[in-house]
């Protein structure tokens, strides 16, 4: 688990947004976590309205990935966009739903 960890969590590493959603959705997965039952499906890139895709969902929280989260636009375009997934699921499921922001390193955790 720890190289697993280390590797997410290194911002130097020469990696994709992709990598970095499969390397969190393996953590989901093998982790400690207690998940059970549906909370179990660690979906990535699941369809959303527009044409959009959620990088990864599991249970009732949408986690945004990107490559490097720095304060200033990038960061703010990246809280619209995972606050409009979050928004989009509460509404398609009457669910309350959370969002967190990483880029492996940094973790941010968001409700409405």
């Amino acid at each position: 688990m720890q190289p697993l960890l280390t590797r997410i969590a290194d911002r130097r590493a020469a990696r994709s947004e992709a990598t970095l959603q499969a390397d969190i959705r393996q953590l989901l997965l093998a982790g400690d976590f207690g998940l059970i039952g549906n909370e179990l499906d660690v979906d990535l890139e699941a369809p959303a309205s527009g044409g959009r895709r959620i990088d990864i969902q599991v249970g009732f929280t949408v986690i945004e990935v990107k490559k490097r989260l720095q304060p200033g636009r990038t960061l703010h375009e990246a809280e619209r966009q995972l606050a409009g997934y979050v928004r989009s699921r509460s509404q398609e499921t009457g669910q309350r739903y959370v969002g967190i922001l990483t880029d492996g390193a940094s973790w941010r955790a968001y409700q409405l």
